[in-house]
Parts: C-alpha cells; structure tokens; sequence
C-alpha cells in the first residue's frame, strides 16, 4: 500500500472515530475547561488524521489535495466538535455583547448610533472597528437578525476557512515543497489558541493582513520585479480596508510593510502613501477617540519589561481560582513549545536558505514589537502571539527538510493537540454560553424597558448601562444594590445564574458571593422577580421619580 492509500485510509478511519466520538461525549467543564467533555476516541481520531498527514508531508510527490481535505477537517473537528456537544466557540458572549448590537444598530438605522452611553468606552467600540460593524451588518440585513445564535455559534468556523485561503496563497508564494505548505497552515491552526479568530474585529483584520501579505509574496514584490500599478493599488485599498477595520492590526500591517521596505525585500511601494492612507483613514472613522483613551497606558507601560509577566492575560491576575491558573500554566507551555519549535525552523533555515526566509523573519519583528510595547494591556501575549502565527509556522515548517527534525515536529504535535483543546477552550467556564442564557439576553434586549443591569451576558445596546460583577456587601445601600454608573435610568436588572456564578468561582475564586446576593434579592422588599428560566433569574426594582 502506497502512502497516499494508506493516508486515505486513517483519514477515513479519523473521521468514523471522530463522529462517534461526538455522538458518546457529554458536556462537562471541568478543571482544564471543556477538555473533560472528550472521549479518548476524540483523540484518537485527532490522532490519527494528524498521522495520515504527517505521511504525506514527508513523501516526495505532491498530494495537494488530500493534504487541504485533511487540513479542512482538522479546522472541523476543533472548532465544530464543542457545538456539537452543547456548549460554543470560545468569546461567544461578545458576539451577544458588542459585535451584535452595534451591527445591529447599524442595520436598523443605517448609521452608527451617536447616543449609545453605555459606559466611558462607547465611542472606543464604536470607532474603533467601524469597517466590521459594516461587514456584520450586511450580513445581519441578508439572514435577518432572527440568525444572531447561528451567526454566534458557527460564524467562527467559517472565519477559519476564510483565513485559510489567503495563508495558503501565503505559504504557497513562500515555501517551495508542496506538501510543506499544508503542513504550515495545519501548524497555524494548532498553534493558534488566542481565541481571537472566531467572528470579530480581530479575526477580520488578520484576514486583511494575511491577504496583504499574499499580495507581497507574490513573485513581482517578494523579488523585487516589475509590478503595474494594480498591484500596488491593491496593497493600499487592503491597508485602507484593515484601517477602518482593527486599529492595532493595521499599525502592525504597516510596521510589517515598513520593514519589508527598509531591509529591501519590497520595492516600488511609497512608503509614504502607505502612512498617508493609514492616518487619513484613521481620521475619517474618529480613531483619535480610541488613541485618547488608550494613549495614555500605552506611553506608561510602553517597554516595561517587569510588566511583561505581570499584566499578561496568559497568568491571570489577582485572587484567580486554581483552575484559571491551570489553564494559563498550560499555555505558557503551549506557547513555548510552539516558539521553540519555530526557532529551531530557523536555526535549520541557515543551512536551508530559502528567498522567503529573511522576509518572513522581518514580519517577526512586528510581534516583537508588539510584545514588548505592552498594547492592549493584559491582552498584549495574546496579540503578539496571533501576529507570530504566520512566521513561527513557516519557520517550523522547515524541521521536515531533515528526517530527525521531521519526527521530532510530528512527535510534538501529536504531544501538543490536548494542550491545544485545553488552551484554546480551558476558560470555558467563563466562556459557556448555555441556551437559557442566549434566551434571556433576547428577553431583555427585545422586550424590556433599558435600565441598568448587574451581571450576566453584557448588554450593551442604547440606554442600557451595564455592570458585570455585583458591589460588595458594603455597597448596598436603603435595601439597593448601588449601581457603580451613574445614570438616569428608571429601573435596575439583577441577573443571577450560572454565567455569574461560573465567573466569580473562576475569576474570582469566589463561590459564595452570587448565593448570598440572591439571598439578599429574595429576601428584598424592594425586588421582584420578573424573568426565570433553567439557569436564570432576573430580578427587578422601579426607581422612584
């Protein structure tokens, strides 16, 4: 039996394990998050579809396609796998909190709704992606907005396969060996835990930037040939689209491009049309409201690298349960491994030159910089990590030009594909979206009165102020809990249910708090319970006038 058979064969073996697999596991959240909820066959089919393509990377001829099915269904069984049984992709809830009601707005009214107050940050959501915000709200006037828990759950999974495209076009400009190229996307997919490319801003500028970088790989850039001015007018109108899309995604697009033309790896771009092009875009969408927000921790923690561990979301901070601290603790070491992994690609690239080799290390400088500057705060490791996604799985690529390094990456990432499920879906505590609490965020945005609401899904939407942790103890006040906002809202919302408890035992390390206020709502004179579902209550209290 040839190789190309025998890898048709696991692959289909994979995929019979695989959907059994689904139909015999059972939700359940455990320590590591949703990683409890696999049978050992999930693994196995995990395993062995990964096998069925390491055969093929190491075998001379060409299997382009096998090796794209076998990469179409790997992104299927990790990202398909959790709806399946119950629960959903990971960051659901900002689907429901941010993305969706300004989409929706914007739908309705057909302009970006200037009253919306519902905290100091309103502006900073609303001008920061306004160009995926018009994206979402085409799509929401072609579904109809009655597709939100469709949209939510199984948006992510396209977003893959819409990145897919371009990295393989990427990977196919820049790396010589066919099958490598499939290897580097299936790196990318593993590698990636960051929980930023389901469908949102984020997810959206690196499909812009990964599109961008397919344009300059292309033979008349990356060589310094001739290229008409199509091409370069193509390279400014995705700059322009990835402007108005994510603030930071197109600073690094730039710093990316700026480099490739400083070491000389591109030639004939204006460097100064670029800068043009991006600040007269950010002026255009008011990005100057976000940088006033933000500028100034930036400027504070700029390239402070006794913070680098200390705010980094991978750790979690303060008085965090033992099993955030699991989680992150894995993730480190998940993240390590794919770092070492790509230096050692590099470290073999020095005896295996390749073109596209110092092009791909100057993209690396962008993360970098990112890294060390400290942006978007806690979020910083995640970020720098998903702008290192493209160089680091290229350069690992390269450990499968030599047959000891070659076992070594496929040992590993067979090694590394539970590390992936518990980094990528170990907050799934935080991260659940349970059917009862989708039905009661569509209660209170489509039926009641806007008020201020304690806990639960955000609620972001016009006149809707919005706390997620309840005060302390000591913030009642006359029998009320004492909103921390003012507003001028006639009533208050408190909602208790599972996403509260989950977040206060898994970010908190706190279990009695959630209990001792619907204690306090129960025994209250001045509440009233107006909603209930399976894991909801809603409790609500009118303002005297």
């Amino acid at each position: 039996m040839n190789n190309s058979r025998f890898s048709i064969l696991l692959t289909i073996v994979a995929v019979g394990l695989w959907a059994w697999s689904v139909t015999q596991a059972s939700l359940a959240i455990g320590f590591f998050g949703l990683i409890d909820s696999y049978p050992f066959t999930y693994f196995m089919a995990l395993g062995l579809l990964s096998i069925a393509s390491f055969i093929l990377w190491l075998s001379r001829e060409g299997h382009g396609k096998l090796l794209c099915l076998q990469v179409c269904l790997f992104i299927v069984m990790l990202w398909l796998t959790p709806i399946l049984i119950g629960a959903n992709p990971p960051s659901t809830v900002w689907t429901y909190a941010i993305y969706f009601p300004n989409s929706d707005i914007l739908a309705q009214t057909g302009h970006f709704n200037a009253s919306l107050h519902f905290d100091v940050y309103s502006a900073f959501y609303m001008q920061n992606w306004p160009g995926a915000f018009l994206f979402e709200s085409a799509l929401l006037k072609i579904a109809g907005a009655s597709t939100v828990d469709f949209m939510a759950l199984y948006s992510p999974i396209f977003t893959q396969f819409l990145i897919l495209l371009p990295l393989y076009i990427f990977f196919k400009n820049s790396i010589n060996n066919p099958n490598h190229r499939w290897a580097a996307c299936w790196f990318f997919f593993l590698a990636n835990w960051t929980t930023q490319l389901y469908f949102c801003p984020q997810a959206i500028g690196i499909l812009f930037l990964i599109t961008l970088l397919a344009l300059l790989s292309r033979t008349a850039f990356w060589q310094n040939e001739g290229h008409s001015v199509g091409q370069q007018f193509s390279v400014i109108l995705i700059l322009a689209g990835l402007t108005i899309t994510h603030l930071l995604t197109s600073i690094v697009a730039f710093l990316s491009v700026a480099t490739l033309w400083v070491t000389r790896q591109v030639k004939g771009l204006n460097l100064t049309i670029l800068a043009g092009v991006l600040v007269a875009f950010w002026l255009i969408y008011g990005a100057a409201t976000q940088l006033q927000l933000s500028l100034p921790g930036y400027v504070e923690r700029a390239f402070r690298l006794d913070l680098v561990f200390h705010l980094s979301a991978l750790s979690g901070a303060g008085t965090a349960s033992p099993s955030l601290l699991g989680v992150s603790y894995v993730r480190y070491i998940f993240t390590a491994v794919i770092a070492v992994m790509g230096l050692a690609g590099f470290l073999l690239s020095r005896r295996f030159k390749d073109k596209s080799d110092f092009p791909l290390l100057s993209l690396m400088a962008s993360a970098t910089l990112v890294l060390f500057s400290m942006l978007y705060g806690s979020e910083f490791w995640l970020r720098a990590l998903l702008f290192a996604l493209v160089p680091l799985s290229y350069f690992a690529a390269k450990m499968l030009r030599r047959k000891t390094s070659a076992a070594v990456m496929c040992a590993l990432l067979l090694a590394l594909l539970p590390f992936n499920i518990i980094s990528h879906y170990g907050f799934a505590a935080v991260d659940y979206e349970p059917p009862a609490e989708r039905a009661y965020w569509h209660f209170a945005v489509e039926t009641a009165p806007p008020g201020d609401v304690f806990g639960g899904t955000r609620i972001y939407y016009p006149d809707f102020t919005y706390s997620r942790f309840y005060p302390a103890e000591t913030s009642w006040k006359d029998g009320l809990l004492a909103f921390p906002t003012p507003s001028n809202n006639p009533v208050q919302y408190v909602h208790v249910g599972q996403t509260d408890r989950a977040a206060y035992r898994f970010a908190l390390n706190d279990s009695l708090s959630v209990a001792q206020t619907q204690n306090e709502l129960e025994g209250s004179a001045s509440y009233s319970l107006i909603y209930a579902n399976p894991s909801v209550n809603l409790y609500f209290h009118q303002y005297q006038q």
